[in-house]
């Protein structure tokens, strides 16, 4: 009888245990940090394909949903905890995906990420340049300048050079693109046949109403959010910002420090030489 006792208090007790660390597992991922595996190559070669980051969400501000169907919803009801600082240009992230991105909207899905680049601020003016990124607000170098060179020397042929909006009037490919102005929360911008298709989608983001314009017709209106200009490093492979546009500042998780460890998936061997390696 005292051993069946004894047996019980143990099997009590381990499953407290692993409530109590699931627990603190689960507070730690939605307050502090998480976990997340690359897949693709769009970040090559910072990133690579079966890396695992470690995602710090105090340098932004975790994530809090107002209630479960927030999650859900297209323009995702959150708010952030206090951050550390704000975002930085060639900060990179871990975001959910403008999903559908060739549909012209903006909507959520918790369940789709991806890991890009900052390469555009809130009231920053970004355009490409022969395939390079020119910031007027940042006077260093923005992404991967190896790969932009790459995109500027290649021939049309061998890569995708549409670009956002797509529409006659822009004519923006991925190698010449912009100027743009990236909206910040309180930016008021006239709004005309002249920009329409570059802020479209994200005014029918915020306002879940469908926008048109007359040929003459011009309004102001006043931005709700932030908006980012995001990059993937292996820009002759990358879908972003230059393809659906901007990012809400909502849809961004968080801040990738460092490679806890790397799996190459097509090999089957870990790469040791990345573990624990810190992202720049």
């Amino acid at each position: 009888m005292i051993v069946k006792n004894k047996r019980k208090r143990i099997f009590i007790w381990g499953v407290i245990a692993i409530v109590f660390c699931y627990f603190c597992l689960s507070i730690t991922r939605i307050f502090w940090y998480d976990t997340f595996v690359v897949a693709g190559s769009s970040m090559y070669p910072t990133l690579l394909n079966g890396d695992k980051v470690l995602v710090d969400k105090t340098i932004f501000g975790a994530r809090i949903y107002n209630g479960i169907k927030s999650v859900s919803s297209r323009s995702l009801d959150a708010d952030r905890l206090t951050a550390s600082r704000s975002l930085q240009h060639n900060d990179i992230v871990v975001l959910n995906s403008i999903y559908p991105y060739d549909k012209n909207k903006i909507e959520f899905k918790i369940n789709i990420t991806n890991c890009k680049r900052i390469i555009g601020l809130p009231g920053d003016t970004l355009k490409i340049a022969d395939g390079y990124y020119v910031n007027s607000s940042f006077g260093g170098s923005l992404g991967h300048i190896v790969s932009q060179k790459i995109l500027s020397d290649i021939d049309d042929e061998f890569v995708n050079l549409d670009a956002f909006p797509k529409d006659s009037v822009s004519n923006w490919t991925i190698r010449n693109f912009g100027p743009m102005y990236i909206p910040a929360k309180g930016d008021t911008i006239l709004i005309d046949k002249s920009n329409i298709s570059v802020y479209h989608n994200l005014i029918e983001y915020e306002t879940l109403k469908s926008l048109s314009l007359s040929d003459n017709e011009t309004i102001p209106y006043i931005f709700k959010n932030n908006y980012y200009f995001v990059s993937g490093d292996d820009v002759c492979n990358s879908l972003d910002s230059r393809y659906y546009g901007l990012v809400p500042e909502i849809y961004i998780i968080g801040v990738i420090t460092k490679i806890l460890y790397s799996y190459n998936p097509d090999i089957d061997v870990y790469r040791d030489s990345r573990v624990f390696m810190s992202v720049l």
